[in-house]
């Protein structure tokens, strides 16, 4: 008989593995699962990140999910995946075994083995800050951006934006005028601004 908990994770596996892939209806879907408590919990810690996260109009995880339900449905499909330990036990060998070449390689010069030891300790402490110091900027960018969306909203309620995500396509100076010169065309300069970024996208992926 199969044990109560093998049940839903065999279901979740399912269900990110399936096709067509369809992770838009994973809290449905995964209702009551372990799978969906932890990952509300990742997003409740790391909702806030985002690719390309110090710009405003990135969406955070939190909104877009699907983007964490897409890296995890391609860890099932790798033939060779391996546990939280098993990567950071392969990344501490493969440390390990960079330290060790670079012993060799400076031989008797045991004056650089310790310059290279400092630097190694200074360069790891502020990576670990400029990483910490990125996660809690994103908090500051990702409230911004929770506000920007309210305000957009409201002006798109008006009639005067189309969407509260037009708003990222105004400068600071366009977003203060929008109310008091609601007779200008602001969707239209939104449609341009949007048409012209998809040509850049366009020309710089090409």
């Amino acid at each position: 008989m199969d044990h109560p908990l093998i049940l839903p994770l065999q279901s979740c596996r399912e269900f990110l593995l399936g096709e067509p892939c369809s992770p838009g209806a994973y809290r449905d879907r995964l209702a009551g699962t372990y799978f969906l408590k932890s990952l509300d919990a990742y997003l409740s810690e790391y909702g806030h990140r985002a690719l390309g996260e110090s710009d405003v109009m990135s969406p955070r995880f939190a909104e877009t999910p699907e983007y964490l339900l897409a890296i995890i449905r391609g860890l099932l499909q790798s033939p060779t995946m391996l546990s939280v330990d098993g990567i950071r036990q392969q990344q501490a060998a493969v440390s390990r075994a960079a330290r060790d070449r670079i012993r060799t390689v400076l031989g008797w010069r045991w004056h650089e083995w310790a310059w290279f030891r400092y630097w190694h300790r200074v360069l790891c402490r502020d990576l670990a800050l400029r990483e910490a110091n990125g996660h809690h900027l994103a908090y500051y960018v990702s409230g911004v951006r929770r506000l920007l969306l309210v305000l957009g909203a409201e002006l798109a309620a008006r009639g005067l934006l189309a969407s509260g995500n037009d708003l990222f396509f105004l400068t600071q100076d366009e977003v203060g005028r929008v109310l008091d010169d609601s007779q200008r065309d602001w969707r239209g300069l939104v449609a341009t601004r949007r048409a012209e970024r998809a040509h850049h996208a366009t020309a710089y992926c090409s």
